[in-house]
């Protein structure tokens, strides 16, 4: 028997205060936890410490590597330096949401020999369809119902290149409105400039799923990705995905039948391309968004998620 106890640790301090660690073993010793699973860098450092601490087993997806970002070389030694550490002595096994995170892995050296690397792809719950008409959205988020819409999700964070969106407004002029969600995008930099440059910024508590209901593509604009859930809904809500080739990313859009992958990061101007031909062609376009939903029910399943994950988390416990 299985149970799964999810965590919510309010008040936790700093992951960078040893106390986080001795009260992320407390709670499990009260709640009779004896497996871990941390989600993130933070979460994985924290999920190490307790497992150093105590009897609890560490299991880590990063959810992308932190030595991807695009931070200063030094701190991208240190993030790959720490990552292996805390690899091959604390977590019991890694878990990557994509072939592409864990080969990034692999050649920095932090996957190797004597490391239990698996791949489970993130999988989505069977949608039962939108409540929203896309006429109907779009009238709630303020749109006209004729012409083209192009939706953005994402976070104002440097991982995501918001700073994108200006440009990318610009030269869907006249073919698309570009509508962009993300925590913290309608009061930063890179909002105002979309803004002004044609897009329409959404507030913070938008719904996405009006977001996805109103669109006939969807935009991202990643630097890099482990398998983002973004591209995932867009899929199940039927829509073609025009993005950088980044990552797992290259995992969920089929380039040419689901959607288009861009190779260069910041080749705006060929994404504006790419989904001017997208909706240039409403047969094609259509074709596109059916064989992205059939993808995305033949290869991330939840079921099949769930299944391979429970399946690591009992073989761990019986090796107890």
């Amino acid at each position: 028997m299985l149970d799964i106890v999810r965590l919510p640790l309010r008040r936790t301090p700093s992951v960078h205060d040893p106390k986080a660690a001795r009260l992320l073993a407390r709670v499990c010793r009260d709640r009779g936890v004896s497996l871990v699973h941390a989600h993130s860098t933070k979460a994985g450092l924290l999920s190490a410490l307790c497992s150093r601490i105590s009897p609890v087993r560490s299991v880590y997806t990063p959810h992308s590597w932190a030595f991807e970002r695009r931070d200063p070389l030094p701190l991208r030694v240190a993030y790959t330096s720490l990552e292996q550490v805390l690899v091959r002595r604390c977590h019991e096994v890694v878990i990557t949401v994509s072939e592409a995170e864990r080969d990034v892995a692999l050649m920095r050296g932090v996957l190797g020999a004597g490391v239990d690397a698996r791949v489970v792809r993130t999988g989505l719950p069977a949608n039962a369809g939108s409540p929203h008409t896309q006429a109907g959205a779009r009238a709630r988020l303020g749109l006209p119902d004729v012409g083209h819409v192009v939706a953005w999700i994402g976070r104002a964070a440097r991982q995501k290149r918001p700073q994108d969106l200006a440009h990318l407004a610009r030269k869907l002029k006249g073919v698309a409105t570009l509508v962009a969600l993300g925590t913290g995008l309608a009061g930063s930099t890179a909002g105002e400039e979309a803004r002004r440059a044609g897009a329409i910024v959404a507030a913070d508590a938008t719904d996405a799923d009006l977001l996805y209901a109103a669109a006939d593509v969807f935009v991202q604009t990643s630097a890099y990705e482990g398998l983002p859930l973004t591209v995932l809904e867009a899929m199940a809500a039927g829509l073609p995905v025009v993005a950088y080739a980044v990552g797992g990313v290259c995992e969920q859009v089929v380039h040419g039948k689901t959607g288009v992958l861009v190779a260069e990061i910041g080749a705006v101007d060929e994404l504006a391309e790419s989904i001017g031909r997208l909706l240039a062609e409403p047969g094609a376009l259509k074709l596109a968004g059916e064989a992205a939903q059939a993808h995305l029910a033949a290869a991330f399943s939840y079921d099949r998620m769930l299944d391979e994950l429970e399946e690591i988390y009992i073989a761990i416990g019986s090796n107890n």
